[in-house]
């Protein structure tokens, strides 16, 4: 009875509660102005009309992407090697699929209406991210067709996005496949640039934390969006989170009351599985907080204390924030209790 007491105080205060956002001005890109990407629509190439054999266009592609198309076959679309005996049956019942032919024309026509504007938001965020972070290296981009497997992979020198998973919220395909209706919300063209940046900065700044609790899982999360805000700081709070206006609003609003059952329950420094698993992960809502709940929203107070941080000590430079590996102590130094 007590618990479920705790939960209607924690719901009732929440929709009372109220916060504010904030916005970070653009970097000096100046030095950094001729760097431009532009995306290799790789998937193109793998969906060809060259009347060529399987083999014949394997060995095409093993050449022309050598740093790509081995992984793609044997990671992404779990075909084989290259040099596998069955590997050019399969590579031809993929490619020639009937079914991928719908498929394939939605990703063309997304690359038709979007591929500029990635490449312009794309230019300008590791320009950005150039400005901030010197030594970063910037990738090779790709764009590839997965069969609806990870949205993104990626090596030292690139990374490449599924280009299926942004066809739109509403688009048909999510829904024969039964994707949550939490899950369509960020399968929309805009979220192609910030989600790229965000890998590529989990790719290059793993998670180094000196302990695997909840805590340093925020922290973690928080100093990478903190990044890619400061590199692409024309976004909103909402899309660097991957929610709508009432789902930010909920982050907002509770965040004191979220905040605070975390720690009267022990959850900051749980290592347990399941604990992560409801509060750090993607899901319709948190049973701990309600179903008004957006997942993922610890993730938010993660941010708000690495914001909390950086006002603390401004001088940090982003290279230093995510090589940074106490989360406890960056809790402490940001002075974070919200109210």
């Amino acid at each position: 009875m007590h618990r479920y007491f705790q939960l209607y105080v924690f719901i009732l205060v929440c929709l009372i509660s109220s916060s504010c956002s904030q916005q970070f001005d653009r970097p000096d890109t100046s030095a950094f102005k001729n760097l431009k990407v532009e995306i290799n629509p790789f998937y193109k190439a793998v969906f060809c009309d060259e009347q060529v054999s399987t083999q014949e266009l394997a060995s095409k592609l093993t050449e022309q992407y050598p740093e790509i198309f081995p992984t793609y076959v044997s990671r992404e679309i779990r075909l084989g090697n290259p040099s596998d005996i069955l590997f050019s049956q399969k590579f031809d019942e993929f490619i020639h699929y009937a079914d991928n032919n719908e498929l394939i024309a939605a990703c063309d026509s997304a690359w038709s209406d979007n591929s500029s504007r990635w490449n312009a938001e794309l230019s300008d965020a590791f320009q950005c991210m150039k400005a901030l972070i010197p030594s970063a290296p910037v990738p090779n981009v790709y764009a590839h067709v997965s069969g609806f497997n990870s949205k993104m992979f990626m090596d030292s020198t690139y990374i490449s996005f599924s280009i299926e998973h942004y066809l739109g919220s509403d688009c048909r395909f999510y829904q024969w496949l039964d994707v949550p209706q939490y899950a369509r919300a960020t399968k929309n063209a805009s979220y192609v640039a910030p989600d790229i940046l965000r890998a590529w900065l989990h790719g290059l700044y793993p998670n180094l934390s000196t302990k695997d609790d909840i805590l340093s899982d925020m922290v973690y999360q928080g100093r990478i969006l903190y990044c890619v805000w400061r590199m692409m700081p024309h976004l909103s709070m909402e899309q660097l989170l991957g929610y709508d206006s009432q789902q930010m609003a909920w982050c907002r609003n509770c965040e004191a009351q979220m905040w605070g059952y975390m720690a009267e329950q022990g959850l900051l420094y749980s290592t347990k599985p399941m604990d992560k698993s409801k509060l750090i992960n993607e899901a319709p809502f948190i049973s701990y907080f309600g179903q008004n709940s957006p997942g993922r929203a610890p993730i938010y107070c993660g941010l708000r204390i690495v914001m909390a941080y950086m006002e603390a000590f401004p001088k940090t430079s982003m290279e230093q924030l995510l090589t940074l590996k106490d989360a406890q102590k960056i809790l402490m130094g940001a002075g974070y209790n919200p109210k």
